[in-house]
This record gives C-alpha cells, sequence and structure tokens, in this order.
C-alpha cells in the first residue's frame, strides 16, 4: 500500500516493489498518473483515488483497498504536501489540510493496520518523513511541524514494537529531484542554494528504502550528508537558519494535474 504514489518519491517506491507475485495498491487523487503507473508494472496493482485530505472517514481509502487486494503488509504512508511561502499567509483551512495529509491520515491509517499485523505477528510499515523533522527552515513552518510530528510518532511506534515481529522504518528524505521539490525550489527569491545544496534520486532513495524493509533497518536519512543534522542537530538548524532564501511574495501553486483538497469523492 503506497500513498502519494502518483508521482516522485512515492512512485520510485511502488516500482521498487514491482515483482510477480506482490499486490500493488497505488494510492493519490491523480488517477491518470496511476493509471500510467499502472500500466507499467508487472504486479497486480490497483489503483485506489483517494484525497488524503478529507476528515470524514480517513481511512476509507485504506478499507476500500483491502476489500479488494486482503490485509495489507507493507504500508507505506507517503503522501504528503507543503507550502513554501511565508506563515501568515496560510489560511486556517490550508492549515488543516496539510496536517490531515501529512500526519493525521498516516497516523489513523496506522491504527488501522495495527491490529491485525499484531496479530499476526509481522507487517511493515514505513513513514516517509523529512530532514525538515530535525532540521526545521524559515517558510516551511507547517511542514516542518508535520514531518516532526510524524517522524517522532514513528521513531516512538518502532520503540514500543521492537519485540512484536511488526517493522517500523522511518524515511528522512533531503532534498530530492520531485515535482514537489521543484516547485518549492521555485517559490524561494534565490535558486542559488539548489547549485550546492546535495540533492538526492528518487529511484536511488526508493531502492534504499525497499533494502531498509527487507534488513529491517530502523531508518533511512538520504543523501547521506544530512546524516549530520540527525546526529548534530544545532548544525542543520544553522544552515538552515543562515542560508535558505527567503520565500518569495505568492501563494504555493499546485502541482501540474492536481484537484482540490478535501473535496467530497
Amino acid at each position: 500500500m503506497v500513498t502519494g504514489a502518483s508521482s516522485g518519491i512515492g512512485r520510485e517506491i511502488a516500482k521498487s516493489f514491482d515483482q510477480p507475485g506482490n499486490i500493488l495498491s497505488l494510492v493519490a487523487r491523480r488517477t491518470t498518473l496511476l493509471e500510467g503507473l499502472r500500466r507499467e508494472l508487472r504486479a497486480d496493482s490497483r489503483v485506489i483515488e483517494a484525497d488524503l485530505a478529507r476528515t470524514n472517514e480517513p481511512i476509507e481509502w485504506l478499507e476500500r483497498a483491502e476489500k479488494s487486494a486482503g490485509p495489507t503488509d507493507i504500508l507505506v504512508n507517503n503522501a504528503g504536501t507543503s507550502y513554501v511561502e511565508r506563515t501568515a499567509g496560510v489560511d486556517a483551512e490550508r492549515v488543516r489540510a496539510l496536517f490531515q495529509i501529512n500526519v493525521h491520515t498516516p497516523i489513523a491509517a496506522i491504527h488501522h493496520v495495527l491490529p491485525m499485523m499484531l496479530s499476526r505477528g509481522g507487517g511493515t510499515i514505513v513513514n516517509i518523513a523529512s530532514n525538515a523533522a530535525f532540521s526545521p527552515a524559515p517558510f516551511f513552518a507547517h511542514y516542518t511541524a508535520s514531518k516532526g510530528a510524524l517522524g517522532n510518532f514513528s521513531e516512538s511506534l518502532r520503540m514500543e514494537l521492537e519485540r512484536s515481529g511488526v517493522h517500523v522504518l522511518t524515511v528522512y528524505p533531503g532534498p530530492i529531484h520531485t515535482p514537489m521539490a521543484d516547485r518549492n525550489w521555485a517559490q524561494l527569491d534565490s535558486h542559488k542554494p539548489s547549485k550546492w545544496v546535495p540533492i538526492g534520486d528518487a529511484a536511488v532513495l526508493a531502492g534504499l528504502v525497499r533494502r531498509a524493509v527487507v534488513r529491517r533497518h530502523d531508518r533511512v536519512i538520504y543523501p547521506a550528508v544530512y546524516k549530520l543534522g540527525w546526529w548534530f542537530p544545532s548544525v542543520g538548524r544553522w544552515v538552515a537558519e543562515n542560508l535558505v532564501p527567503s520565500a518569495k511574495e505568492t501563494k504555493t501553486p499546485p502541482l501540474d494535474g492536481d484537484v482540490p483538497c478535501g473535496r467530497v469523492m
């Protein structure tokens, strides 16, 4: 089960698990992109259209997918959104939608799959956080808060389930070449940092995630240089505070082909 599978990291993670015998549930709002991905895959793949910003029945998509494909063995909470702009310009509804997508829906999905995983004595939960969870940056206030929440929830859950047979993997991507990241760079006044900031590849990250699932690792931090921010948080915070340029005076635009959050489905 991969949320946010229509592009970027989620798409590559779905492709990394593409092998005969697997059943892949591909979850996102942009069904045209999901259908294109499904046609590329060899595994039995199901397209699940879902708006993860909904507060009403937030895991209806998960229940629907399990009716079709059976219980979830691997849940990848990848879907996420971000605003790169001045905090004062973000209205309450957009704040609600971001925290629903980035925090509340992933946690609700975990609460749904966890009892059955515990009863089986196995299963994997993968939470895609961000290096922003431990290196917050200006103009990303809501995103960094939400990823900090998901990352800490994930790490705490991993400790709790250590002897249960259920594996919890937390993933902390730094900047990655994806449509959302490219959109975010364009929201900043200067692209100069993008010329020296280490930027990773989504396919490489997906390969690391798959290997970490197989080997039952605790976490993935990629590109590797961002491990400095994990072990020495003050370094990452200094870099973010002093080198991230100002955001433009514009609202963060939607991704190409996106649909409004929170619509009734």
